[in-house]
């Protein structure tokens, strides 16, 4: 129940989400992506605001799921009642794939399909450790503490980006996905150790150990340059 409060709270609060909206949820195949869809899927049940969810995956063979994990995600959207599409993204050959590149394709395909298809929003599963791995990523990199927000836009403001899980953090994820069933894939991209990303999240594990409140402290000076409270 708690977990329900929290989304709802942080909808209600951003205005992300408006009766008759239609949103297309990003799958991944991670937890996150997967949860977040769980949760939607439960609030729309229960606004009966006449919101319409897809689900979409976009599949670049590079970095494909394994046939398992993507006969799992059929099957779980299946029990939803949500649509799931897959989406073909492409690398060009002699691009050096990295999570960069990835990442692009994938908003490219998204953003593409749910234009051309009418969609409002994109929803993203982005939780709180990636608020707070981009903010110090950015201090690192460009000198300022510019993070995720709950409500964006993208294309020349042709579609909108949410994310409904930014109050959410790791351990509250697992723990509603194991209260729900819902399995972690066990995915790994030959790339996610050779990104910035995964070494920032490193460095904040390091931290965290030498001084217990430095996560809680990291979110506040970001929350205050963002001026946002998340």
């Amino acid at each position: 129940m708690k977990y329900t409060k929290i989304l709802n709270n942080f909808i209600y609060h951003n205005g992300l989400i408006k009766e008759n909206d239609k949103i297309v949820m990003a799958v991944s195949g991670g937890i996150d992506s997967m949860v977040l869809s769980h949760l939607l899927k439960n609030y729309a049940d229960r606004r009966k605001d006449n919101i319409f969810l897809e689900a979409v995956y976009v599949q670049i063979d590079e970095v494909a799921l394994a046939d398992e994990r993507l006969n799992y995600l059929h099957h779980f959207f299946d029990q939803l009642q949500i649509r799931f599409t897959v989406l073909t993204g492409k690398i060009y050959q002699g691009v050096d794939l990295n999570c960069f590149i990835c990442a692009r394709e994938r908003r490219k395909q998204l953003c593409t399909y749910a234009i051309e298809s009418g969609f409002d929003s994109i929803a993203y599963g982005h939780i709180l450790d990636d608020y707070l791995e981009t903010g110090l990523m950015n201090m690192i990199a460009h000198g300022h503490l510019e993070s995720l927000t709950p409500f964006d836009t993208m294309f020349d403001n042709k579609i909108q980006v949410i994310r409904p899980l930014l109050r959410f953090n790791k351990k509250q994820i697992y723990c509603y996905a194991r209260n729900n069933g819902i399995k972690e894939g066990k995915h790994k991209c030959g790339y996610e150790h050779h990104n910035m990303r995964e070494q920032v999240r490193d460095l904040i594990l390091q931290q965290k150990k030498i001084h217990p409140v430095y996560r809680k402290s990291l979110r506040k000076i970001i929350n205050k340059w963002n001026n946002m409270n998340i």
